[in-house]
């Protein structure tokens, strides 16, 4: 009778070191995020953006969704490329990371580069090389350095599909300086940009019109 007792006292351990073992088994195996949605988005300057969401698992929590923390931001109102960063853990401390890419873009910034521009205006020509930079502040706005071939001539143009236009905006420019209100429209054709427009200097009160082509390089 005692060996019968023995041999059930050492079943009944070896059975609760197999219990205690099995439930005190390292969890090293990480959480997974799945994200909604693309890993980068590319969305317009001014616009608004709205994350699709995600979702995330354990193998030995389910579902832990809730737990998710997102850092980093985006900024609708800047052009640029910002990155969403999704974490979580799960009750082992075991951590799960995904990333998603944000691009926040001008549509005008096809027009971004060097070109050859040709200005006719009050019976003269001018040429020479001017550059275009698109707005990182405001969509379908673009910057010229050099309009009308003045020195600090710096001059925006906003664009809508192929038409460009000049909104009325008073500049000091020119050598000597003076404060010079230009206006005008203008189409784009491939590479090329043609513009009219008009030159009004404020202080003496004469106008010129004057047209201007711009070949991208």
């Amino acid at each position: 009778m005692k060996k019968r007792n023995f041999l059930i006292i050492c079943v009944m351990l070896l059975i609760g070191v197999l219990i205690f073992n099995a439930c005190n088994k390292d969890d090293t195996t990480k959480p997974v995020i799945t994200l909604k949605g693309s890993s980068t988005m590319t969305i317009v300057l001014n616009s608004t953006f709205t994350d699709p969401g995600y979702t995330a698992t354990d193998d030995e929590d389910g579902d832990i969704t809730s737990s998710v923390v997102v850092t980093g931001t985006v900024d609708v109102n800047t052009a640029g490329t910002y990155k969403l960063t999704y974490t979580v853990s799960d009750a082992a401390g075991n951590i799960g990371t995904a990333e998603r890419t944000v691009i926040v873009k001008n549509e005008a910034d096809y027009l971004n580069g060097n070109y050859n521009v040709t200005d006719v205006a009050a019976g003269n020509t001018y040429t020479y090389t001017d550059n275009i930079t698109a707005s990182s502040t405001v969509n379908n706005r673009v910057w010229v350095t050099k309009f009308a071939f003045y020195t600090n001539g710096a001059v925006y143009f906003t664009i809508s599909g192929n038409n460009v236009t000049i909104p009325n905006q008073t500049v000091n420019c020119g050598n000597p300086a003076a404060n010079r209100l230009f206006s005008g429209t203008g189409v784009i054709n491939g590479n090329t940009i043609n513009i009219t427009y008009t030159e009004t200097e404020t202080t003496g009160g004469s106008t010129i019109s004057g047209t201007e082509t711009y070949v991208k390089q």
